[in-house]
């Protein structure tokens, strides 16, 4: 069963590899791993820089 739901909640988030006009895939992440973003964004150093730009949200808190 698919369940949704509905918030409204300001984030910061981290930024690895800018969009330029090289890139090819724009990567949005959500993570739930208990680390802060500018330490989950380490999985993704190995992805070319030139092709991949990776936008990571720092975890979400209290929505519920």
């Amino acid at each position: 069963m698919v369940k949704t739901i509905s918030y409204q909640h300001t984030n910061s988030y981290e930024i690895l590899n800018p969009v330029t006009e090289n890139t090819e895939n724009i990567w949005v992440c959500f993570h739930g791993l208990g680390y802060l973003a500018r330490f989950f964004k380490r999985y993704f150093t190995g992805l070319d820089p030139l092709r991949n730009a990776i936008i990571i949200y720092k975890r979400l808190q209290n929505i519920i």
